[in-house]
């Protein structure tokens, strides 16, 4: 923001120029998340009374709320509110998320228990665009295998991939399918299988299944499916906690609502500040920071404050220079935990110089200054030649100011800050 100020004093002209700035890099926990369903209605309601779509015209065996939820040890939807029984054949429903993904990848979480199946197996669940309620893109199937099971996925009507391993009747497990739009042609995207019986890992592992992926793409996913099959080869389950979103910690890792996570370089270091609400047996956050986004070591830890909303900050005052990545690690008073997603950070200091960089369009400046002085300010291009010159009013201690980069061209440059009291030189990235 910058502001102009003219005041009137002796009939003279004042002319006070007062820039004011701050870079806030914003990441919203919850910004991908586009469906949240954690069956938290009356029991043996129907969910078409409860914001859901009925697909065709059959009611049979109506899909309604069950009596209990299921749980899983990590998932955020463990445990609220109830869950919903599908049968062997009867009524299919679907419900609309809040935004369609048509790129990158789409994950859909939720929490599976079969009581039954057949050994032809069927699919009961299914991701749509949400242009078609017939489309079933990405199906999950399950069938009967020995005394076991098996659990697949198909894209559309292609064969169904099934994962080797064998899962157990009457237990609970967490399913991930991940949509990958692909960019090749009309029949690439392929839609992978993870299958969790124990706390999901904060990196995403290998899958237990992929498709082949050669049916028709979907032009985007929006929209999922509860689809009761037909009785040769339905099964009967429990599904509860459907979550979808774009990132593998969206869907399966946040143990609370993470309402915002930023990072704001300043003069002092790496400001980290976080937003919470509906805590719940929370005991804190560990402060995690890694160099190269792999390797991550703790660096603090910052108390819970148990209410309802709260708002958490933290100063990682370390001098490392390149990118910087963070991350939260949520504990539970049990021992379990879980992830927020990673910040990823760069903020170049020199002689208490930070600015953000590589540099978008406007520059965000910190400025720690030890006396008060009329600071020159130029950027150089490779050349030597000077692109930008400015003036600025730096006043003793702490100073933010912006400058507009977006008439250059993308390329490497030196932003210099030269004043009688000091002289400071930084390389940056216009992208």
């Amino acid at each position: 923001m910058v502001e102009l100020i003219f005041a009137a004093q002796n009939q003279h002209m004042r002319k006070l120029l007062l820039v004011t700035a701050a870079f806030m890099a914003v990441f919203n926990a919850d910004a991908q998340i586009t469906l949240q369903e954690n069956f938290n209605y009356v029991a043996g309601s129907e969910l078409t009374g409860n914001g859901w779509t009925q697909i065709g015209t059959s009611v049979v065996n109506p899909i309604a709320v069950s009596n209990t939820g299921l749980s899983f040890p990590g998932y955020p939807l463990s445990g609220e509110g109830l869950a919903v029984s599908l049968n062997s054949t009867g009524q299919d429903i679907y419900k609309d998320g809040t935004a369609s993904i048509s790129t990158g990848s789409v994950y859909c979480s939720f929490i599976l228990n079969v009581g039954a199946a057949q050994a032809s197996g069927d699919y009961f669940f299914a991701l749509l665009p949400t242009t078609s309620s017939t489309n079933f893109t990405g199906r999950v199937f399950v069938k009967q295998n020995g005394s076991n099971i098996s659990i697949g996925v198909a894209k559309s009507t292609e064969a169904v991939a099934y994962s080797p391993v064998l899962y157990n009747l009457n237990t609970s497990y967490l399913v991930i399918v991940r949509y990958d739009f692909n960019t090749g042609g009309g029949a690439d995207d392929q839609i992978a299988l993870h299958v969790l019986n124990a706390s999901a890992p904060a990196m995403e592992p290998v899958p237990v299944a992929v498709t082949a992926g050669t049916a028709g793409d979907a032009a985007s996913i929006g929209r999922v499916a509860l689809r009761q099959g037909s009785a040769p080869s339905g099964a009967t389950v429990t599904v509860d906690g459907i979550r979808m979103a774009g990132t593998w910690n969206d869907a399966v890792i946040l143990a609370l609502d993470l309402i915002s996570f930023e990072a704001r370089p300043t003069a002092q270091g790496i400001v980290l500040n976080w937003l919470t609400a509906n805590e719940k047996d929370n005991m804190g956050f560990e402060v995690e920071k890694s160099l190269d986004g792999t390797h991550f070591t703790n660096i603090g830890f910052v108390a819970a404050k148990g209410s309802q909303e709260a708002a958490y900050s933290f100063t990682d005052e370390s001098n490392e220079r390149g990118y910087r990545y963070y991350r939260l690690k949520q504990l539970d008073f049990d021992g379990s935990f879980s992830y927020s997603r990673t910040l990823k950070v760069t903020a170049d200091q020199a002689d208490n110089l930070v600015f953000s960089n590589p540099v978008y369009g406007a520059m965000a400046v910190s400025y720690n200054a030890g006396a008060e002085a009329v600071a020159n300010i130029r950027v150089t291009d490779a050349q030597g030649r000077t692109v930008l010159s400015a003036v600025q009013h730096i006043t003793h201690g702490q100073n933010h100011f912006t400058l507009d980069m977006t008439r250059l061209p993308s390329g490497t440059y030196q932003l210099h800050l030269i004043s009688d009291k000091t002289s400071t030189s930084r390389t940056f990235i216009r992208n």
